[in-house]
């Protein structure tokens, strides 16, 4: 399955920056270049109008029909009314209706908010900063520009392309970061954006931020510098590795992107671990899938075939296998392979991408207006049930506090 849009934005959160690999579309018939900015945007969402119900494998599961061509005609009435925001934000909303998660308008992420924001379960706090901002990290997000997030976040919720909250969850900190969102809700007016913050004590701070581009922000790397203490935040831009933690017989595996690596392709990889595996006393095996928003399901495939070998570590008090809301299109592949066919014990939270779900992304691209529209041309039926999430055996969620205390309590869970 092809990487989706998803881990593009990704690549401005929490834990990494993931290269992306997307299948462009030929377009046959493009709409006329208007020179009037109605026109552009009149011209464009009628030509969207008719071609994704083209290209889509189904659009219409779950919107009706007739409502997605009134919304898109009413739109289009609309666009003298609107601003340019607005109007992308309107579109993304009639988008995300369709229900499918690898369905959406693109958003700008070239300009964005300095800060990187993660939900816990205690709500959404800043993880991340640049030195500018730094009075920030670990302070909770309670409003912006005068509104509760809570009503933020419900402005947020239907324009953004999901099909589950745990997607919702982790994608929502990263649309907190984007200008032209914000604007296109009409929460804020201008570039700056005033955010209340609280400390652990409750009281309010106040921070007035700017944009900036992504190449220009300098993050202080907080996550970065806490890598030594914490398995699942170390090594973010490798796309697997693995570590053996010696005073527990448990060896780590860490598979944050479902594609090979030009210096070791996966399936050496996978030899020379199991290799690893073969010679030392592991007793325990955990393959971590929290950070992995997909690519090519068929790269695993090596990982079956060794574990296959060796039946001793296919027992669920010895197989574990972690999930997160990060864990999306092709890794839900991979998550399934090892719920169908193995005994492993899956502990984290319930995935962000559904067991059945549409995907292989195509593109559109609108000239008019420079916009870029993802949508599946598959379906990919993997569970006799269709389930929203795939859910952990052990469910643990996130916690502020024992992100601060430097404790990943999915891996403490796993070792105890």
């Amino acid at each position: 399955m092809k990487r989706n849009f998803v881990s593009k934005i990704l690549a401005a959160s929490l834990i990494m920056i993931i290269s992306i690999s997307m299948v462009a579309c030929g377009n046959s018939t493009k709409p006329a270049i208007a020179h009037d900015r109605n026109g552009k945007w009149v011209n464009d969402i009628t030509y969207l109008e008719e071609q994704l119900p083209k290209r889509h494998k189904n659009l219409f599961f779950k919107v009706k029909k007739e409502d997605f061509y009134r919304d898109m005609n009413e739109l289009k009435n609309k666009v003298n009314d609107y601003s340019d925001e607005e109007i992308k934000v309107q579109l993304s909303k009639i988008i995300a209706s369709i229900g499918d998660g690898h369905t959406m308008v693109y958003p700008n992420i070239e300009t964005i908010y300095p800060l990187k924001f993660y939900w816990f379960k205690e709500g959404i706090y800043v993880v991340d900063a640049p030195e500018e901002y730094k009075n920030t990290l670990n302070l909770k997000l309670d409003k912006i520009n005068g509104k509760n997030i809570s009503e933020v976040l419900e402005l947020l919720k239907p324009i953004i392309s999901h099909e589950n909250s745990p997607q919702f969850k982790n994608l929502a900190g990263i649309y907190l970061t984007m200008p032209e969102i914000l604007k296109g809700l009409n929460i804020i007016n201008e570039d700056e954006v005033n955010m209340i913050f609280l400390d652990e004590k409750g009281k309010e701070i106040e921070v007035d931020i700017k944009p900036d581009k992504v190449e220009n922000i300098k993050y202080i790397g907080k996550m970065v510098e806490d890598n030594n203490n914490l398995l699942y935040l170390r090594n973010p831009y490798i796309n697997y590795w693995y570590e053996y933690i010696k005073e527990d017989n448990t060896l780590y595996f860490q598979y944050n992107s479902c594609s090979d690596m030009k210096e070791k392709p996966f399936k050496q990889f996978a030899k020379e671990m199991f290799d690893f595996i073969d010679k030392n006393n592991v007793e325990k095996l955990v393959i971590d899938l929290r950070h992995n928003g997909g690519g090519n399901s068929s790269i695993m495939n090596p990982f079956f075939e060794e574990l296959e070998k060796r039946e001793e570590l296919n027992d669920k008090d010895k197989l574990y296998v972690v999930v997160g809301r990060k864990t999306f299109s092709s890794a839900i592949l991979n998550a399934l392979t090892f719920k169908n066919k193995t005994q492993a014990t899956f502990i984290g939270e319930p995935t962000g991408g559904k067991p059945n779900h549409y995907g292989e992304v195509k593109e559109l691209y609108l000239d008019n207006t420079g916009i870029t529209v993802s949508y599946s041309v598959k379906y990919f039926k993997n569970s006799k049930e269709d389930t929203d999430s795939l859910m952990p055996d052990i469910n643990v969620e996130p916690s502020i506090i024992d992100y601060i205390n430097k404790k990943d309590a999915v891996i403490e869970k796993i070792l105890n």
